[in-house]
């Protein structure tokens, strides 16, 4: 891999994590880069396999967006803090927009 796909690779893009039960009830869980739509998404049995394979995802797209003289998407600052609740509400993601707190008078 070359210098500059390796620095491409490991720049902070916005990661989402969902779980989807798979067709037999086993746990599933779903990893993306959005800046990349459908051309970055990785699954795995758990978040962490998922997101150990988004990473090989990412640096085999980027890679190829490299080598044909594409360009690559540059990452997005998220609104506020994801949290996905998992089992509490699956393939449910939430964001946490920072809101200044209002002084009740």
């Amino acid at each position: 891999m070359s210098e500059r796909v390796k620095s491409l690779s490991g720049r902070p893009y916005r990661t989402v994590v969902r779980y989807e039960p798979a067709g037999d009830g086993s746990p599933d869980y779903i990893a993306s880069h959005p800046e990349f739509g459908d051309a970055c998404i990785a699954q795995g049995d758990s978040p962490e396999d998922a997101l150990a394979n988004l990473n090989e995802i990412r640096e085999m797209v980027i890679a190829h967006l490299v080598e044909h003289g594409l360009a690559v998407p540059n990452p997005e600052p998220w609104p506020g803090a994801v949290v996905s609740l998992g089992d509490l509400a699956p393939s449910v993601t939430y964001t946490l927009m920072k809101v200044p707190a209002v002084r009740m008078l």
